[in-house]
C-alpha cells in the first residue's frame, strides 16, 4: 500500500488522497455521505440511460428483420407472378441471399451493435440506390425513407450507447455492493 492511501469504497483500488477522488472511478472517497449517495445517484441515472439506450438500438435490430422480411415477401409475390420470365428464379435467389443478409446484419447488431447498424445501413442505402438507378418499380419510398431515419437513430443511439457504457464501467466497479 502506497503511503498516504487509502482503499476506495466503490472500487476497492488503492488511491492517494489528494483530491478526494478516487482516481480509478471518480467516487468521492473524500467526500461528505451526501456527495456519495449523490455519486450513486448518477450511476444509477446513467443504468437507466443506457437501458433506455439499448431499447433504441434493439429497435434498429429489429428493422433490419422486417427489411428481411418484406423483401422476401416482395421477391415471393414476384416470382409467383412473373415465373414466366428467364429471371424470375434467378431475382428470387438474389433477394432471399439479401434477406438471409439483412436476418444476419439483425442478429450481428447485438454483439457489435454500431458497426452492425452502419453497414447494413449502407448495404440498404445502396440497394435502395441501384433499384432507383436501374428504374425498377420503386413502391414505398416514404416507408424506405422512414426505415432509413429509424436506423439513423438507432445508430446514434448505439455510439452514445458505447459511451455512456464505458463511463459505467468505469464508475460502477464495486458499486453494486453499494445498491
Amino acid at each position: 500500500m502506497v503511503p498516504n492511501s487509502i482503499i476506495c469504497e466503490n472500487c476497492k483500488q488503492n488511491i492517494v488522497m489528494s483530491n478526494g477522488n478516487c482516481t480509478k472511478c471518480g467516487f468521492p472517497a473524500g467526500g461528505t455521505e451526501s456527495d456519495k449517495e449523490l455519486f450513486y445517484h448518477k450511476l444509477e441515472a446513467r443504468r437507466v440511460q443506457l437501458k433506455n439506450l439499448q431499447t433504441k438500438v434493439d429497435n434498429a435490430r429489429v428493422t433490419f428483420w422486417v427489411i428481411a422480411g418484406i423483401n422476401l415477401l416482395y421477391a415471393l409475390l414476384s416470382y409467383a407472378f412473373s415465373s414466366a420470365t428467364g429471371d424470375a428464379l434467378f431475382n428470387l435467389i438474389i433477394n432471399a441471399l439479401v434477406s438471409i443478409m439483412f436476418v444476419f446484419i439483425g442478429n450481428w447488431a447485438k454483439e457489435k451493435p454500431f458497426s452492425a447498424l452502419v453497414s447494413g445501413l449502407s448495404i440498404y442505402v445502396c440497394l435502395f440506390l441501384y433499384s432507383i438507378i436501374n428504374s425498377e418499380h420503386v413502391y414505398g419510398i416514404i416507408g424506405r425513407i422512414v426505415l432509413i431515419g429509424y436506423l439513423l437513430k438507432g445508430i446514434s443511439s448505439a455510439r452514445e450507447a458505447e459511451e455512456v457504457k464505458k463511463e459505467i464501467d468505469k464508475q460502477a466497479t464495486g458499486s453494486m455492493n453499494k445498491m
